[in-house]
């Protein structure tokens, strides 16, 4: 979920925008961001955390972490637009 959507601020397509981010993550690295965590400090993760999740750099073209990161801005404004 997006940090929006955690804080329960609401969801609109910048939150989906996130998810693509996190989904790109999963299908790259076979596994979602802090997976290894409970639920409840997922949430936390998101929501406080100063930096949202991020691919291994040495794996992936700069094009596509630049994707990555570009969908995975903490600030919904920052994220592209759909």
């Amino acid at each position: 979920m997006a940090p929006e959507v955690c804080s329960q601020l609401g969801h609109d397509s910048k939150a989906d925008i996130w998810s693509i981010g996190i989904t790109a993550i999963e299908m790259a690295e076979g596994v979602v961001p802090w997976f290894d965590l409970e639920p409840q400090q997922i949430l936390s993760k998101i929501i406080n955390a100063d930096k949202p999740p991020k691919l291994k750099p040495t794996q992936w073209s700069q094009e596509f972490q630049n994707f990555v990161s570009s969908c995975l801005q903490k600030k919904p404004d920052l994220r592209p637009k759909c």
